[in-house]
């Protein structure tokens, strides 16, 4: 069996009560995951420590399945673009804001899978709907953590900060990274935050990113919303890890994309 390597991103939320956003929804009428295993991994995704790979990747390909079984029976399918990478979505709890607009915090993990030969693998190329794929051997790469919050009704974001860390599970090592946000409320009003650069990252250390927008950005239409990014260099290779909210039907909580560059 090839062996991965796993690339995972994770954003982190204010609240400490875990509930899966896709939990009403079945993949072919059988979860793959059993509640117990699911909700350590949800704890696991809060506090960034992670004890299995393995059942945070089946967490992973649970949830894609089910948002590609929402995609396809409310949506056309056809006109959603779908990046297949690897992500775990869950709430952490709601409150009532002084304006009295219900927020939601949410924390959206993305997972980056690399196979042996160090290229990127999507959920659809090692798993199929009924959620059969098997894990054995994988080691945790990286992380990113975005703390997020969300008004579905005004359709209003901010991402409030984020962190990545590189666990080096294997020999490749980074030789810089960089991290940065955008966010746009309108297509022609667009701002860019300044980046944030560490060269040589050292393992298991938390590099956070803190946005100096501290408002909500309305997301309505496709072009408007906010990113959060984290770039890994890797000799001559940059991985591209982000996660966008940006009125996409298809993706309401929003999007991970991974790239290599």
């Amino acid at each position: 069996m090839k062996k991965f390597v796993i690339l995972c991103t994770i954003v982190c939320m204010i609240c400490i009560s875990t509930n899966p956003l896709y939990a009403s929804t079945k993949v072919n009428e059988e979860s793959i995951v059993d509640s117990f295993t699911r909700e350590r991994v949800y704890g696991e995704m809060v506090s960034g420590n992670i004890t299995n790979e393995e059942d945070v990747l089946k967490v992973a390909v649970e949830q894609y399945w089910q948002r590609k079984s929402i995609t396809i029976d409310t949506l056309d399918a056809e006109t959603e673009y779908d990046d297949g990478s690897f992500s775990i979505t869950q709430s952490l709890g709601s409150y009532i804001d002084e304006d009295g607009n219900v927020n939601e915090n949410i924390l959206s993990t993305g997972l980056i899978v690399l196979d042996e030969d160090n290229n990127l693998v999507r959920i659809s190329e090692v798993s199929n709907p009924s959620g059969n794929a098997t894990f054995s051997e994988y080691n945790i790469y990286a992380t990113m953590t975005v703390n997020m919050t969300i008004d579905k009704q005004k359709l209003q974001v901010h991402f409030n900060s984020f962190k990545t860390r590189l666990t080096y599970g294997t020999a490749m090592k980074a030789g810089k990274l960089i991290q940065g946000g955008w966010h746009a409320e309108t297509l022609t009003e667009f701002y860019s935050e300044t980046e944030k650069t560490y060269a040589n990252p050292d393992a298991n250390k938390d590099y956070q990113f803190v946005p100096s927008y501290k408002q909500m950005v309305t997301y309505e239409n496709v072009g408007t919303g906010a990113q959060a990014y984290s770039k890994v260099m890797v000799g001559s290779k940059g991985i591209g890890l982000s996660f966008t909210v940006q009125g996409k039907p298809a993706a309401p909580d929003g999007e991970w994309i991974t790239e290599y560059y």
